[in-house]
C-alpha cells in the first residue's frame, strides 16, 4: 500500500479557501491566531493536493471531514475515501495521505526541560530505559523520536494520547520489511514519524535523511 508524505515550509504550501467546505471555513474564522489559521488552511490544502496525486480527481472535489472515530479521511464523490493525517510545528507543515489508517507527528525542539521525568508519564518502561540511557546532549532528541512515534500511534487509532494505553505499548526499531511506523531525524534536532500498516510503502517529499523502521509492542489483553 502506497502512501504520500510531504514535509514542506508554510509558506511553500498551497493555500486556496476556495478549496475548504463549510465547515472547515467556519472552523477557519474562528481561529484568532494568524499563524495558527495559516498552518490549518495550508494542511488542509495540501491533504488534497496530496489526495488528487495519490488517487485522482481535482484537489478541490476532494472533502476533509473528522470521522466518528476520531480520525481525519479525505472523500471524493466517485473515488474511494482515504486518510490523512496533518502535524504543524513552527513554519513546517507535515501531511500524509493513504488509504489505511495512518497517523502523523512533528515536533521541532524547545527549551530544556525535564526529559526523563516527562518519559516516565507516558513512555513504556523499554522506552523510559533508552531516552536514560542516552548521552545528555542526545536525550532531547532521542525524547522527541518516541514521543512523536507516540503521537503518530494514537493519532492512527483515532483515540488520542491516553497515558495508560500510552505506557502499555512500546515501539521498538525493527527490520525495514517488519515496519509500520517510520522516523527521520530533522535538522536541528527536529523528529517525523508516521505509522501506518505493516508492508506499507511510503513516497515522501522534502523530508531528510533516510528513515529509521520501527514496530509496536501493544499488549495482547
Amino acid at each position: 500500500m502506497k502512501l504520500l508524505l510531504q514535509l514542506a515550509p508554510l509558506a511553500e504550501a498551497p493555500a486556496d479557501i476556495a478549496w475548504l467546505g463549510e465547515h472547515e471555513c467556519a472552523r477557519l474564522a474562528e481561529i484568532s491566531d494568524a499563524d495558527r489559521a495559516a498552518q490549518y488552511l495550508a494542511g488542509h490544502c495540501l491533504a488534497r493536493q496530496l489526495a488528487a496525486e495519490l488517487a485522482g480527481g481535482s484537489a478541490p472535489e476532494w472533502r476533509l471531514v473528522v470521522a466518528s472515530d476520531g480520525r481525519r479521511r479525505l472523500e471524493h464523490p466517485q473515488l474511494a475515501a482515504l486518510f490523512t493525517s496533518i502535524s504543524h510545528v513552527g513554519t513546517s507543515l507535515a501531511v500524509a495521505v493513504g488509504r489505511d489508517a495512518l497517523g502523523l507527528d512533528l515536533e521541532a525542539p524547545g527549551r530544556e526541560r525535564d526529559w526523563l521525568g516527562l518519559a516516565r508519564t507516558m513512555f513504556s518502561p523499554a522506552e523510559m530505559q533508552v531516552v536514560s540511557a542516552a548521552a545528555q546532549a542526545d536525550r532531547e532528541a532521542v525524547f522527541l523520536t518516541f514521543w512523536t512515534l507516540k503521537e503518530a500511534w494514537a493519532k492512527r487509532s483515532g483515540r488520542g494520547l491516553q497515558r495508560q494505553a500510552a505506557r502499555r505499548c512500546a515501539a521498538a526499531a525493527c527490520a525495514g520489511a517488519d515496519a509500520e511506523a517510520w522516523t527521520w531525524r530533522l535538522p536541528g534536532g527536529g523528529s517525523l514519524a508516521l505509522a501506518a500498516s505493516a508492508g506499507a510503502t511510503v513516497s515522501t517529499r522534502g523530508v531528510p535523511g533516510e528513515a529509521c523502521p520501527w514496530h509496536y509492542l501493544e499488549p495482547t489483553t
